[in-house]
């Protein structure tokens, strides 16, 4: 409970990601050597991954918002976007995509799938979304379905809940 009350102390919010889930989170960090995270949606996530990994470049579609992560999260990388252009300053390989920003989501997916070979997807849990290449995926329950048609697949040991996680296959 102390790690809730410092997070609402320093963001003003509860924030959107479980003790359990992160648990599943820094067990994939582990397995999988992740050394930098590409985030979408800042916040108590941004903390937990640069105490966890060596680089953290978290975009935010609220600029007041990010300030306040920047305040107190200074050493990560917190880039403003509009949810549907990537920026211009982004560049370079990541090791992983946590998905967990503003609604609707397919853009950062879409963008994710380019820049690192693993994605969490937060909240995936019975949301539909429509991904326009030649299907659809849906999120089922903490699964997606249809992601191995572009070479993705889901990691059934890190998919919980709300939590799902997909690492490229091809």
């Amino acid at each position: 409970m102390k790690e809730l009350a410092d997070m609402v102390d320093t963001f003003g919010t509860k924030g959107g990601t479980t003790s359990e889930e992160w648990q599943l989170i820094d067990a994939a960090i582990k397995e999988y050597d992740v050394k930098n995270v590409l985030e979408f949606g800042s916040g108590w996530s941004t903390k937990k991954f640069d105490e966890t990994v060596l680089r953290t470049v978290s975009l935010e579609t609220d600029r007041n918002w990010a300030a306040i992560v920047r305040k107190n999260v200074p050493s990560a990388e917190i880039v403003v976007w509009d949810n549907k252009n990537m920026p211009d300053d982004i560049h370079g390989r990541f090791d992983m995509v946590f998905v967990d920003g503003k609604w609707p989501r397919m853009n950062q997916i879409k963008h994710g799938v380019l820049f690192a070979p693993r994605m969490f997807v937060h909240d995936a849990n019975g949301t539909v979304l429509n991904w326009f290449f030649d299907d659809k995926l849906k999120l089922i329950h903490g699964g997606m379905s249809g992601w191995q048609k572009f070479g993705w697949q889901n990691v059934p040991r890190f998919t919980k809940g709300r939590l799902a996680f997909f690492e490229r296959t091809s």
